[in-house]
């Protein structure tokens, strides 16, 4: 699934010492899948240990990305959250409330309403992915699931506030 890099914290550069700190570096490699969804979408129980299971067992966006690294006998994310998720979420968030202004629509039935309208652009992005790249249906399928759900999350929050 993915290529490991081993690094040594060692007090000199020549002799490695100290227990090797695994890090996990490849983005997805599921049949020709390129985003950075660590399988969580393709998942088969006969090619992931319970680890990576109970890892990705959790929803989790397409588009997060993070190193993973090794402590003892299991996977844990890193201690501090990923700031490009944060950053994208928020610039969607004032898309979505610029629109509801410009709109003069409240409420977070109108937010939905106008998130789920949104999906129409990753619709059209996805449907390039598959007729021009070769990405799988089902693989497009569920990253437009995600969005589909993200989209209309974000809009009805932010129509709340609107």
């Amino acid at each position: 699934m993915s290529q490991s890099t081993v690094h040594y914290r060692a007090a000199a550069p020549e002799q490695p010492t100290g227990p090797p700190v695994v890090y996990a570096t490849a983005s997805c490699q599921w049949r020709g899948c390129r985003h950075d969804c660590f399988g969580y979408w393709h998942r088969d129980d006969r090619r992931f240990p319970d680890q990576f299971r109970l890892l990705l067992g959790h929803a989790r966006p397409a588009s997060d990305r993070g190193r993973r690294r090794r402590s003892g006998s299991s996977f844990t994310t890193r201690d501090f959250p990923d700031p490009d998720r944060d950053v994208r979420a928020a610039v969607t968030a004032c898309l979505v409330a610029g629109l509801l202004v410009a709109g003069d629509w409240s409420g977070p039935t109108s937010g939905a309403l106008l998130g789920l309208a949104l999906t129409v652009l990753p619709l059209v992005l996805l449907t390039g992915s598959v007729v021009h790249e070769g990405i799988p249906i089902r693989t497009a399928a569920a990253h437009a699931g995600d969005w589909v759900i993200k989209l209309t999350v974000i809009g009805a929050v932010t129509g709340m506030f609107i």
